[in-house]
């Protein structure tokens, strides 16, 4: 399930809802994170799992930068065009500028 507010608050109404009739088994769990964002890249709202909020108490910012379409990633049919991923040098070299030049964001 994904969640648009705290993930736990709605995992708890579903097992209530769901007991005793039905065994949940909550394999993981995270709430929505936001990310950080640079001037010039395009950002958009996905409802994707990532593993950055395990990463949040060791960074100041967060980015989540990638080639190619979250719709084709992890999955079956997974692909990134050699374009998009040409195109993803530049992208990735932008973003260490930016880092290096931001003397508040932790290394």
């Amino acid at each position: 399930v994904r969640t648009v507010s705290s993930s736990r608050a709605v995992y708890r109404r579903i097992k209530k809802l769901c007991l005793p009739h039905i065994k949940i088994n909550l394999e993981s769990i995270n709430d929505p994170i936001r990310l950080d964002t640079v001037a010039g890249f395009k950002t958009s709202v996905v409802s994707f799992n990532t593993d950055l909020p395990y990463l949040k108490k060791k960074a100041r910012k967060l980015f989540l930068l990638g080639p190619g379409s979250i719709l084709d990633a992890h999955g079956p049919d997974e692909k990134i065009s050699k374009k998009e991923l040409l195109r993803s040098i530049s992208l990735y070299e932008r973003l260490v500028q930016y880092i290096v030049m931001k003397p508040s964001i932790k290394r």
